[in-house]
């Protein structure tokens, strides 16, 4: 974006980087084409006379074929133990992700296994807590048009801090987005449908005397996200409810903001809020008190909200390499 004497001077530069590559390199790749950006600009100053470009390529392009197929993996696993002479614990988590983004459709797919269990002796006595949790979801997005996209999301779950021993939920979804999604990088304004599907069995009888059941749900949500030179700002508000009740609801907002104090020195502010009334899966027998304490069982409550502030700085390079940000949350 030209400023000052530049003004109205605007130019956009794509560029591709591997996922393979280290940050330094994508960072060397970034700067190479910021240069190339840089020489409209220099071209119409004195300084145009101190400007030689060298073309170092082969005259004669080759296709690189890609046996991957724009597939990327990442898999991981982590760990945590501590202890003291009257307590452990011990945390595992292993998860996988597969993308596969192309300009007009993208593949996303997560997995994770974690387990949590905490140790404690009283009196020679020893006790044992333990909260799991299984997560599979399998997103496709294709692209309609310079506006609309359509997608299907996927989402297996097993979680014993939400009383839910297998939980399934299928959700065909739409997207329009008010800007078109190639000036996704200056600013986004979307609206994203989901009406599906959703069957959960609980570990116990719930307050509303279910062991199993299942469920169809909706849900909108709006975002709107801009980037600017005083910083960026991202707020959205999604509201959802089961079809079967209209008065089991939720409602959500957050936000995230970024104000530039100077360079790339920033000031943040997170906040999110939520009006909960769907809380269907709360265990009807009465949680135990360590398990409040331990924060092993989910409680019931109409609402919920956090909020951080703090202080960021910024440094190598602040662009992404999405080419396709429908259904981005």
């Amino acid at each position: 974006m030209g400023t000052k004497e530049f003004k109205g001077i605007e130019d956009t530069l794509v560029t591709f980087t591997s996922a393979l590559l280290s940050d330094s390199e994508r960072l060397l790749q970034l700067v190479r084409l910021v240069k190339q950006g840089l020489v409209r600009y220099i071209s119409k100053t004195s300084d145009n006379k101190n400007i030689d470009i060298v073309y170092t390529g082969n005259a004669h392009h080759i296709p690189v074929e890609d046996s991957w197929d724009n597939w990327i993996f990442s898999v991981g696993l982590n760990g945590s133990l501590e202890g003291e002479e009257s307590k452990k614990e011990f945390m595992w988590e292993a998860d996988l992700d597969a993308d596969r983004v192309k300009r007009g459709s993208k593949i996303k797919i997560n997995g994770t296994y974690s387990n949590e269990i905490k140790e404690f002796e009283n009196d020679n006595e020893i006790s044992q807590t333990s909260k799991k949790e299984r997560i599979f979801r399998l997103l496709y997005v294709n692209s309609i048009s310079q506006k609309f996209s359509a997608g299907i999301f996927t989402e297996y779950k097993s979680k014993t801090y939400e009383n839910i021993s297998d939980g399934f939920n299928l959700a065909p979804a739409i997207e329009y987005s008010v800007y078109p999604y190639e000036q996704s990088v200056r600013k986004k304004f979307t609206f994203l449908y989901r009406i599906g599907w959703t069957y959960n069995n609980y570990y116990q009888r719930t307050i509303f005397s279910k062991e199993e059941e299942s469920l169809f749900q909706h849900s909108l949500k709006i975002d709107y996200t801009i980037y600017e030179l005083w910083g960026t700002a991202d707020i959205f508000i999604e509201a959802s409810n089961y079809l079967n009740d209209f008065n089991k609801n939720r409602i959500d907002f957050k936000t995230k903001l970024a104000f530039r104090l100077t360079g790339a020195f920033f000031f943040n502010v997170y906040l999110q809020a939520s009006y909960v009334n769907d809380q269907l899966y709360i265990p009807l027998e009465e949680v135990s008190f360590e398990d409040v304490l331990l924060n092993q069982i989910k409680l019931s409550t109409q609402y919920e909200y956090r909020l951080k502030l703090g202080v960021s700085y910024t440094f190598g390079s602040i662009y992404n390499t999405i080419v396709n940000p429908r259904f981005e949350k």
